[in-house]
């Protein structure tokens, strides 16, 4: 099972390589939003979640979307850690 700090370079490495946006990612923390720090828009998130599936063979269903869930990475990877342990 990942580790809380595979998942956050798990992240900034799919919001370097798969996202237009031009970020700096070594600024990222667990407390940083995705959507207000960032300024994340929907496509962006959609890759980053896409990574984050392929990487943690997890699948973040349609349910789990809530804005709530982009306001820090935290929360995003309590969801990943979640889906992982779901898995085993």
């Amino acid at each position: 099972m990942p580790d809380r700090q595979q998942v956050i370079e798990t992240m900034k490495e799919a919001l370097e390589s798969r996202t237009y946006m031009s970020l700096k990612v070594d600024e990222i923390g667990e407390d940083t939003s995705l959507i207000d720090d960032l300024g994340l828009d929907s496509f962006a998130i959609l890759q980053l979640v896409t990574a984050l599936e392929e990487s943690f063979s997890i699948k973040i269903d349609s349910d789990d979307f809530e804005l709530s869930l982009f306001r820090s990475v935290g929360k995003l990877v309590d969801l990943v850690l979640e889906k992982h342990g779901d898995n085993d």
